[in-house]
């Protein structure tokens, strides 16, 4: 009888793992392509294509913008090695260069580079970084007064894959982005890029 109940046991476990296996698959809204990047499995992006966009005339779409500074409630926690939340380690984004690029029609890509290479030195972008497909990710922006930009994204989340949408705002120099979002400022100012590099057409 116990062995019984051992096989019971064993089958309702069976049972319950593949109906979360399941349930998972049905629920998740994204998968990871062959680029590596997490995309939705039915693309619903409200800001694709949204008409009346009004391209920033000095949002420049040829260089590209580098987070310099977060601050947090005034507290600068990037660039700042020994910060770390209440709920976190040390500070990781501190070991990567986040970066913005903008493309004409509402196309723009956001990705990550280390500090250091391999070898320890100072990494250098270069001209493949730039492409599209080895970025973190592929998204939309939108302007309706060609001064504050909102920028949606799809990223992995709440374990199923969710659309964000954050609201920037380009200086009238044109040589800095700044996000506000809760009692966070991400400020990102613009890198000039060699004039010859490649410059990668939009394809999403």
């Amino acid at each position: 009888m116990l062995r019984l109940f051992k096989y019971i046991e064993r089958g309702l476990l069976l049972i319950i793992l593949t109906i979360s296996i399941i349930s998972c698959s049905i629920f998740e809204k994204g998968y990871y392509d062959k680029n590596n990047q997490y995309v939705p499995k039915n693309p619903k992006f409200k800001l694709k294509d949204k008409s009346n966009n009004i391209i920033p005339a000095n949002l420049d779409t040829i260089n590209t913008y580098r987070l310099h500074y977060v601050y947090y409630d005034g507290l600068e926690t990037y660039p700042n090695d020994s910060y770390s939340s209440p709920s976190s380690t040390p500070n990781e984004l501190t070991k990567y260069n986040e970066y913005l690029k903008f493309y004409i029609k509402g196309r723009c890509s956001s990705f990550l580079k280390p500090l250091r290479d391999s070898l320890g030195s100072p990494y250098l972008i270069n001209n493949l970084d730039m492409k599209p497909n080895s970025s973190y990710s592929k998204n939309y922006y939108y302007s309706e007064d060609g001064n504050s930009i909102d920028i949606e994204t799809f990223v992995y989340g709440l374990g199923y894959g969710r659309y964000l949408k954050f609201k920037y705002i380009l200086k009238e120099t044109g040589d800095t982005i700044t996000q506000v979002y809760n009692n966070t400022v991400s400020i990102y100012v613009k890198e000039i890029l060699p004039p010859e590099w490649k410059q990668y057409p939009t394809d999403w």
